[in-house]
């Protein structure tokens, strides 16, 4: 049925793994083309569960845009190391790729974005363009419902993207030292688990009560019931009955009406409000529950009933450390394997890097803090950074001799200068004691006047 469907709609043929390696190619089940829509992504509650529909979820959404954009935002460098230590390496050929344009289409910023907000949901596929030297030229973001996993009888792992290009149906064969792929909660190290599919129950929860709150409001905000007759009524009545009362009281606007029922009839309510079906409730347990799956504090979901200004602080400390590090790592080491040289990779002559103190960056007393602790002092203790470096990361000019870092050195000899210019004013102390109380002159040696011809 699939290869008659395929060639139905797609005028092509349906595209198949070499005969010797079909038993290796993953199954429909856990991984594969998804282009077929929503089919078996079906929940418990008949909602289909999808990463466009659990996006619908508020909490979902600000927690995925939380990670991507918060990672996308910090700077994320390649860096050289050198005798004199790790620089920014400006004359690698991948510099520009990762700091400002990996494509013709995109900036850097779009790019991480786009990556981190799909690895979100399980997987991420970058593919790398290289030139006639092996060189990377370009990264483009591949959507993951476009991308298999295939494995050959020898052992070796591939990629086959297939996807519409224009008007233009494209399938492409893609090596694995040509693919960024970023993922999530993995128990082969090969694929991410998807989010959509491990947990679509809990999502359609959250998506099944955004639906009954629409639902709800849509058809009138005072509670559904029946209309009660004494009597049989005659054909065409009933329909007659239910078209008033909806023109009366259904929708929105115009909830509140007054409902006159006459001749005996009586109204019955058969469904819960909002209050009785625990809806406020519902959905902020899926506010926590959304914070488990992606692993952000639930204050930082702008749900703040229990949030104190201590407790904020530590959240953001934990989203740093237990959230945003764990991916930022798996970038960095993924963009080495892939983007450098086997010699580059062998030598570790470079490396990639996410700098987190850009998240100081709107917080100006935390930053003035760090560079105090960061340029060191008698006070600080031993400094990592210059003067220069840090007018540089505040966009100043540099200054005349403001390249030196403060060292241990430096600490030393100023304390030994403090301690002999200590020594030096206590030995001047006392003999400026010993001078005053010297009173030997003219053999008088207490002091006492004497009186006169004595």
């Amino acid at each position: 049925m699939w290869p008659y469907l395929y060639k139905r709609f797609f005028n092509v043929e349906y595209p198949k793994a070499p005969a010797s390696e079909e038993r290796n190619a993953p199954t429909p089940e856990n991984q594969g083309w998804t282009g077929w829509g929503n089919w078996g992504n079906t929940s418990i509650s008949g909602v289909s569960v999808t990463r466009d529909t659990a996006l619908g979820v508020p909490a979902i959404w600000d927690a995925v845009n939380k990670i991507s954009t918060t990672l996308a935002s910090l700077p994320f460098n390649i860096f050289e190391v050198t005798d004199e230590g790790s620089k920014p390496a400006k004359k690698h050929p991948v510099y520009h790729l990762i700091r400002l344009e990996p494509n013709d289409w995109q900036s850097a910023y779009s790019f991480r974005c786009a990556l981190f907000a799909q690895a979100c949901f399980g997987d991420a596929y970058a593919k790398i363009t290289r030139n006639g030297i092996g060189r990377p030229t370009s990264l483009e973001i591949i959507d993951a419902s476009c991308v298999t996993l295939y494995r050959r009888d020898s052992g070796q792992y591939y990629y086959i993207v297939r996807r519409n290009i224009g008007n233009r149906y494209s399938e492409e064969v893609v090596s694995m030292g040509d693919m960024i792929h970023v993922k999530g909660l993995t128990f082969d190290g090969m694929m991410g688990k998807q989010v959509t599919d491990i947990h679509r129950d809990s999502i359609s929860t959250s998506i099944a009560a955004e639906q009954y709150g629409n639902y709800f409001f849509a058809n009138g905000a005072s509670p559904s019931g029946a209309l009660v007759y004494p009597q049989p009524l005659q054909p065409g009545q009933k329909e007659i009955a239910e078209r008033k009362i909806q023109e009366k009281a259904g929708g929105i606007r115009k909830t509140g009406q007054v409902m006159v029922l006459d001749g005996g009839v009586r109204f019955e309510k058969m469904s819960n409000d909002p209050s009785s079906a625990m809806l406020n409730e519902t959905r902020n347990f899926q506010v926590n529950q959304a914070g488990r799956i992606f692993g952000v504090p639930v204050p930082l979901l702008q749900q703040l009933d229990k949030a104190t200004l201590n407790n904020m602080e530590t959240m953001g400390i934990q989203f740093v450390n237990l959230c945003l590090r764990p991916w930022a790592v798996q970038v960095e080491q993924e963009f080495a394997r892939k983007l450098l040289t086997y010699d580059e990779r062998r030598n570790e002559t470079y490396f990639f890097r996410f700098n987190f103190n850009g998240l100081l960056r709107a917080d100006t007393k935390a930053r003035a803090e760090y560079y105090k602790l960061a340029l060191g002092g008698p006070s600080t203790g031993i400094g990592f950074l210059s003067v220069n470096e840090v007018r540089e990361l505040e966009n100043f000019d540099k200054i005349d001799d403001g390249d030196d870092v403060f060292t241990a050195d430096m600490l030393l000899e100023m304390q030994n200068k403090q301690q002999t210019n200590g020594q030096e004013t206590i030995q001047a102390n006392a003999d400026g004691e010993d001078t005053q109380n010297d009173t030997t002159d003219n053999g008088n040696d207490n002091g006492t006047p004497k009186a006169a011809g004595e």
